[in-house]
């Protein structure tokens, strides 16, 4: 436990990168597996993982990204992208996360999804910026 402390309290932002070095391709791949298995809190997972290879995309980004450098010397850029649109109350994505669980009945699917629609309606009424935060 007290390793973590200090590994939080080490913490920084890294503003610029060493574009010499590169993660190795079995760290970066175990860190997208640990990325894509992520929990949410509500058990829909709505992100999708993008990582960015092209470099005239990166370029792009990050004249986007206030100029900010980490966007080309990174050794991968990944960027996480919200699905607030799939979490409107209309949106079919709701039902296909939980109706792809094959430990409910038809029955159980069914009051899970009114539940969800329920609960986002309810908590963010499809308000782009609620749902987005």
């Amino acid at each position: 436990m007290k390793d973590y402390l200090e590994i939080l309290n080490f913490r920084h932002a890294c503003k610029i990168f060493d574009e010499s070095k590169k993660i190795s391709d079995d760290d970066f791949n175990y860190i997208l597996e640990a990325g894509r298995l992520s929990p949410s809190s509500m058990g829909l997972e709505q992100w999708d993982i993008l990582v960015v290879q092209n470099e005239a995309l990166r370029q792009k980004i990050r004249e986007k990204s206030w100029n900010q450098p980490q966007m080309t010397t990174c050794s991968h850029l990944v960027v996480i992208l919200a699905k607030v649109a799939d979490l409107k109350t209309d949106a079919p994505y709701i039902e296909a996360m939980i109706t792809r669980r094959p430990d409910k009945n038809e029955e159980e699917k069914a009051k899970r999804v009114a539940f969800y629609k329920n609960f986002l309606k309810q908590s963010f009424n499809d308000d782009d910026k609620l749902v987005f935060e």
